[in-house]
């Protein structure tokens, strides 16, 4: 399986950068743990935050709306030239070896990666991570929460090879997630969440969207949920 077919596929086809509209939510969910841990709400435009995996440039337009510095890095050419007409700050290249300096941020986000990788590529990626971070930063990411991989596999038609439809190789539980980020941060916090965009739905499906929340509160999970979480360098 190529991923990166996959990808430039999903981030250069207009018709299937479709899919990312339902990423906005998640997207300012991630934003508002930066505003929260600024304090105030407010992101100091002097910060500087690395998001890793770009999509459409969903995450990276809303912090430039906010006059914030973000950073980009992703593997596929045509998404950050797309990207750099906005904020001249995306490099191409892999997260196992981020292509800035030593401790250069003060935010990495990772949101929806690190199932595609495989356990080498996520040890390698998370060692660059607490690299480019200054010390006591903070990394942020989801991923989706104990997902069935079998559900999404599709077949070939022409080399019968198997592949997840979205190239996602990890399926994490909350302690496996958890065990992973302790071998490199500190002060890991992960919860889970049900981060479609309740914008997207109707009437009926904003309230499915609060109830499927308030199930999870109090330990009732379904398919199609994300663990978020939060840790320190």
């Amino acid at each position: 399986m190529d991923q990166e077919k996959i990808w430039a596929a999903f981030q250069n086809d207009p018709a299937l950068a479709e899919s990312f509209k339902a990423a906005r939510f998640r997207h300012s969910r991630l934003i508002s743990l930066i505003a929260r841990q600024t304090g105030g709400g407010v992101i100091d435009p002097d910060l500087k935050i690395l998001n890793i995996g770009v999509g459409d440039g969903g995450f990276e337009a809303l912090l430039a709306d906010r006059g914030v510095k973000i950073y980009s890095l992703d593997p596929d050419e045509s998404a950050i030239s797309r990207i750099n007409q906005l904020t001249n700050r995306a490099k191409c290249g892999y997260s196992q070896k981020i292509p800035f300096d030593e401790a250069f941020f003060d935010f990495v986000v990772m949101s929806e990666v690190i199932e595609h990788l495989s356990d080498s590529a996520i040890a390698e990626t998370l060692g660059e991570i607490k690299r480019v971070l200054r010390s006591g930063g903070n990394f942020f990411g989801t991923t989706p929460a104990e997902e069935n991989l079998v559900n999404s596999i599709c077949v070939c038609p022409k080399c019968g090879e198997r592949f997840h439809k979205f190239g996602h190789l990890q399926s994490f539980s909350r302690s496996r997630l958890a065990e992973t980020l302790d071998g490199f941060f500190t002060e890991v916090k992960i919860a889970r969440e049900y981060l479609d965009d309740p914008k997207r739905l109707n009437t009926r499906g904003k309230i499915a969207w609060f109830l499927r929340n308030a199930l999870i509160k109090v330990g009732s999970f379904g398919q199609g949920e994300q663990f978020v979480w939060a840790a320190r360098s």
